[in-house]
């Protein structure tokens, strides 16, 4: 029986038992389609969550694309879990392929390594048993282990791994974050694709509710319920039958096909410049392509299943994978650096917020040299001077507070260049500038802020 399991060689290996890793299946796939795909036709997230349960196999001929992160966000009891549980139940038992985020990131890298080539579903992001979520992210996408020792100082396997996750939860990556003391970074961001699910507050995840539309309106929220209930059952009763069929002709379709990565990859070519076209991505930033090269290869995942006869032709993918892409783009803010945007923002919320602490200096219009105005108050833990200027206020920071304090949730690298394209970064050579204050010279970071910005950012403080 081909299957996709653990420690998949060249193309994928032949499960000599498949019982012990919940891929035993029971139905036939016409039933999975009569009973589970039929109402998945339609509905843009369940549709988004069968692509993406069926991807992990072909992410092997895109080694550029790592494993990702589809995150379903909104409130509870609007259908998530039952996207998850349709997902899982693709692949085999719920047991095994519907998970919890309750893992140390050592467990955690015992079970990716387990779902190697196939897939994985975790519900409940506020489960998070981990003290950091930043590095989970990017130890999933980087598809490898940390480097450990034995303790005869051997090193440890590393483990690897090549799926992609669909996860779920009422909170997001950013509040995700922010509990576990980190802050979102672009690279984050086009690793954990969150989706907003809600659609409609009635009938929550889903767009349509085909057979169980009632015919009185008012009763569609509980009509939704009764939907999602019956998908939860059926699907459950069909474990695997899908991920054998898909992949057992999959596999035939490749031993049978000469150059099969090649016409594979122009598939994703064609998928791909259409989100660039449909988006018009061609000026977009460079975290925006990434992700739509991720829908890309879902979309590809899903043409597949639809020419190996596993998905019908009414599958709607290009419906769903447009759908779903514009709900990310719209969350994430535009096609836009939105990292850059953050950036800016951040370093000026943090200079009115500590204004205070930045002793007040002068130019002398005499000589032209900076000096410190007199009677001021000592100031604990300066953080270097300000000099508020006709149009715009120069901060004087001090290289080791702009370091460990204005970029503590970024790389410095990033933050320079941010500020840099604001005209906010004055540098000398691509270095801190030498600066004689009061008759001593040290190097600072200087950062020149309009008073425009500043006003603004002092009214928004305000309102908060």
């Amino acid at each position: 029986m081909w299957l996709c399991i653990p420690n998949a060689q060249e193309v994928y290996e032949l499960a000599e038992s498949t019982q012990d890793w919940g891929y035993d299946q029971k139905g036939t796939l016409k039933r999975w389609q009569e009973n589970v795909g039929k109402y998945c036709a339609g509905n843009h997230i369940l549709t988004l969550a069968v692509l993406i349960a069926l991807s992990g196999p072909l992410l092997k001929f895109f080694p550029n694309i790592g494993s990702t992160i589809f995150h379903l966000a909104g409130e509870t009891s609007k259908g998530k879990t039952t996207a998850l549980q349709i997902a899982a139940s693709i692949w085999g038992h719920l047991k095994q392929f519907l998970m919890q985020w309750r893992f140390t990131d050592n467990a955690l890298e015992g079970i990716l390594t387990l779902h190697n080539d196939g897939f994985l579903a975790l519900d409940e992001l506020s489960q998070l048993a981990v003290k950091k979520f930043g590095p989970v992210i990017y130890m999933i996408s980087n598809g490898r282990s940390k480097g450990r020792f034995s303790k005869d100082s051997e090193l440890k396997e590393i483990k690897s791994w090549r799926l992609n996750i669909l996860s779920s939860g009422e909170s997001g990556l950013e509040d995700t974050l922010n509990e576990t003391g980190d802050k979102v970074k672009g690279g984050m961001e086009v690793r954990f694709i969150e989706i907003d699910t809600l659609i409609s507050d009635e009938i929550g995840i889903f767009n349509t509710l085909h057979d169980f539309e009632p015919t009185d309106s008012s009763k569609r929220r509980e009509q939704a319920a009764k939907f999602a209930n019956h998908l939860k059952d059926v699907a459950a009763k069909y474990p695997s039958v899908v991920a054998y069929e898909f992949m057992s002709r999959l596999v035939a379709l490749i031993s049978e096909t000469p150059g099969f990565a090649d016409s594979l990859y122009k598939l994703y070519k064609v998928a791909l410049d259409g989100l660039v076209s449909k988006f018009k991505l061609a000026d977009a930033d460079s975290q925006v392509l990434r992700v739509a090269e991720s829908f890309a290869v879902l979309k590809v995942a899903g043409t597949m299943a639809i020419r190996l006869k596993v998905l019908p032709e009414t599958f709607e993918i290009e419906e769903s994978i447009s759908f779903n892409f514009a709900r990310w783009l719209s969350g994430r803010g535009g096609k836009k650096n939105v990292e850059g945007e953050e950036i800016v923002q951040h370093v000026r919320d943090y200079l009115i917020q500590y204004q205070d602490r930045f002793k007040k200096i002068t130019k002398n219009t005499d000589d032209g040299k900076l000096a410190v105005y007199p009677g001021q108050s000592v100031i604990q833990n300066s953080l270097g001077y300000v000099n508020v200027c006709k149009e715009q206020t120069v901060y004087y920071v001090i290289p080791k507070v702009f370091r460990d304090e204005i970029c503590k949730y970024y790389s410095v690298k990033s933050v320079r260049n941010a500020l840099h394209k604001k005209g906010m970064l004055q540098e000398k050579d691509g270095a801190n500038a030498r600066v004689r204050i009061d008759g001593m010279q040290n190097r600072y970071v200087i950062l020149p802020v309009n008073h425009e910005a500043v006003e603004q950012n002092s009214t928004k403080n305000d309102t908060n």
